[in-house]
């Protein structure tokens, strides 16, 4: 049977259509067969029926092939990304543990089991709790940016690469992805997306932080009020005559301007035509 994309595969309805045909035409499964096979394993039943819930290799094969196994991703914040990199570039150990990576993170060993460990299985650096060659090409500088890189077109589906990372937008269509294909609520993609994007859009610590820096100072910036025409006083003339003064004042005022600013610039130019009625 030909290959399937890989984001279909996550999906048990496109997995369904895709390859529902082959397996009955190809296994020797009639069709009733098929669909009594795909409801008792969507639906966890166990009851048997006749020789059509018979258990056998045919069935088994259809039925894993009809259902796919929940495809998961590393999930754990970049504080926890950064420390454990931060460790293995001191010195990586024959057999990595909960306990290699207690002091360095500062997380409890059973959290470094559930989700640290897991992780790092997953992206390829830690296998059967060894280090691997794309570990130690990880926690090297010179090498770093190639290999998260390398790790992002192996861990992660075409279909969410090409989603793109650069704008929130993007970052948005991303986290729809994760809480759709992984089946995971929206807070637990967001952890996804997080470690996802440190390997797309690979960078050394020091400019991550960096960037980090940056973005963290552009609420301030967007709270700015919008540019437009400077407001200013354009033109102030008194005209004395018969102990009287003429003031005729022209303000220049940006449509956003507040109440105080405009207030500031009449009290200004009050003050400067005081000044030349007295001079």
């Amino acid at each position: 049977m030909a290959a399937k994309n890989t984001d279909a595969n996550t999906n048990p309805k496109n997995s369904l259509i895709d390859i529902a045909a082959d397996l009955i035409g190809n296994s020797g499964i009639g069709l009733d067969t098929v669909v009594d096979l795909a409801a008792s394993a969507v639906s966890g039943s166990s009851k048997k029926s006749g020789s059509s819930r018979k258990k056998d290799s045919k069935s088994d094969s259809l039925i894993s092939k009809l259902i796919p196994e929940k495809v998961d991703y590393p999930q754990f914040s970049e504080k926890t990304y950064w420390a454990v990199r931060e460790k293995f570039q001191k010195s990586i150990p024959e057999k990595v543990t909960a306990s290699t990576l207690t002091n360095a993170t500062g997380l409890k060993a059973e959290t470094i089991k559930a989700s640290v460990l897991p992780a790092l299985a997953l992206l390829g650096l830690l296998k059967d709790g060894k280090p691997t060659t794309k570990l130690k090409a990880w926690a090297n500088d010179a090498k770093y940016v190639d290999t998260c890189l390398a790790i992002a077109e192996a861990v992660y589906p075409a279909g969410l690469r090409k989603l793109g990372f650069s704008t929130a937008a993007q970052q948005e269509s991303a986290l729809n992805w994760f809480v759709k294909n992984a089946d995971v609520s929206s807070a637990t993609a967001k952890k996804m997306l997080g470690i996802y994007l440190l390997f797309i859009d690979p960078k050394l610590k020091a400019a991550a932080d960096k960037k980090a820096a940056s973005a963290a100072k552009k609420p301030a910036a967007s709270a700015k009020k919008p540019s437009g025409p400077k407001s200013s006083v354009d033109s102030l003339k008194v005209t004395k005559k018969g102990g009287t003064a003429t003031i005729t004042l022209k303000i220049v005022a940006d449509e956003n301007i507040t109440k105080k600013d405009l207030t500031a610039l009449f009290s200004d130019a009050a003050a400067e035509a005081f000044n030349q009625i007295k001079g």
